[in-house]
């Protein structure tokens, strides 16, 4: 890698150690060109998690992160997160800006029209979709004026392009996963045991309990699947949002004994659930208030760890996969569509690890953290180089 020593500001909206895949891109981002010799600093919220967590996290790492605080009203908010930003400015003199989230890609513009420094503008795609009257005109200018947009997927690309976002310059890096993290032949007996599923067939979802995650399709397909495969268990890991929903509509279908919630797991656990899953599934839908899903770095963890996944189209979960090769692809809101693609995997062994083994091989070629972050590497240096 080339020596570097240019400075970075990352204005995200969520970071570690809290859950969250933009989260997680921010951190990976911030992690690898500290390492590469960038000079980074990071503002952000860090929620659903301790005070102590998140001082012992951020103690850990290489490169300056600023907690923004929530002050209620917005405007108390945004005000004191441009306050703060601004500090920032004069003390690390940054070379860029990168913003991840749209309130940070305001954050990011009004920055550079007092500063003049060049940002980039990470598009995920919930932002071009969850806006009112007032946010939709100034979400648009944002990014009409970021230095370069970054999607996360094509899919996130023709969301914005159909919305009618105009970008100067844009690009497509796709989030990935760490394979020194996520791999295959993890022992797991220990966990079957504490779960008890020892004879179970587990079919796994990894992410926040809430609408867009859609487990309830999952939990709708369930009576068709346990029809026909009795030890069939849905294990749901995530923060727990509707877990109280969720929970009253499988007792309502009769399926709660076939499904766990295990809340937030550590970090490093994650990869023995993966490894105890035979299935990965993700059938996220787009919300009626337009949250969508615009990668999945759930599905590419999973795949490293060799499982095939079921996910939905009509999200950027597509992008993550190869249709019909590591992955089926089921309509959104369709359970008994789900419930067939999960049984035509659980009753073939030899296609199921056929495909995980694919999944695994596309995951190394196409999606690990470190070829992603080589990317950004790249187009943030023509940045500095180009303003």
């Amino acid at each position: 890698m080339k020596p570097s020593n240019l400075r970075l500001l990352v204005l995200s909206i969520e970071f570690p150690p809290g859950p969250g895949g933009l989260g997680t891109l921010a951190y990976q981002i911030s992690h690898c060109l500290a390492q590469w010799g960038w000079q980074v600093a990071v503002a952000t919220p860090q929620s659903h998690i301790t005070n102590q967590e998140i001082e012992a996290f951020n103690n850990l790492q290489s490169f300056e992160i600023t907690r923004f605080s929530f002050k209620g009203l917005a405007i108390f908010e945004g005000l004191n997160r441009l306050f703060i930003t601004l500090q920032l400015i004069r003390s690390h003199r940054p070379d860029v800006i990168l913003t991840i989230g749209w309130q940070s890609v305001w954050l990011g513009s009004l920055i550079t029209l007092v500063t003049n420094i060049p940002y980039a503008a990470v598009g995920a795609g919930t932002e071009f979709l969850v806006l009112s009257r007032v946010e939709r005109p100034m979400t648009r200018w944002a990014y009409q004026h970021a230095a370069l947009v970054i999607f996360i997927s094509q899919y996130t690309r023709k969301l914005a392009q159909s919305h009618g976002f105009n970008f100067s310059k844009d690009t497509i890096i796709s989030l990935g996963a760490d394979e020194d993290i996520f791999k295959p032949d993890l022992p797991t007996t220990n966990l079957r045991q504490e779960l008890k599923l020892t004879d179970s067939r587990v079919i796994l979802t990894v992410g926040q309990v809430s609408e867009r995650k859609a487990q309830d399709v999952v939990i709708k397909a369930l009576p068709s699947i346990l029809h026909d495969f009795p030890n069939a268990f849905y294990l749901i890991v995530g923060l727990p949002t509707n877990e109280a929903k969720l929970e009253r509509l499988a007792n309502e279908l009769g399926v709660a004994d076939h499904i766990h919630f295990t809340g937030m797991v550590p970090k490093s656990d994650l990869p023995l659930f993966y490894n105890l899953a035979d299935i990965f599934v993700m059938v996220s839908r787009r919300t009626e208030v337009g949250e969508v899903e615009g990668f999945g770095i759930a599905v590419v963890e999973a795949g490293l760890c060799g499982k095939p996944a079921i996910v939905s189209n009509d999200s950027g979960l597509v992008d993550a996969v190869v249709p019909e090769v590591t992955a089926l692809v089921v309509d959104p809101e369709d359970p008994e569509m789900t419930a067939a693609a999960i049984k035509h995997l659980l009753a073939d062994d030899q296609l199921r690890q056929e495909m995980g083994a694919v999944a695994r091989q596309h995951a190394l070629e196409k999606a690990t953290w470190r070829q992603q972050m080589k990317k950004f590497d790249h187009h943030l240096r023509n940045l500095v180089e180009t303003n």
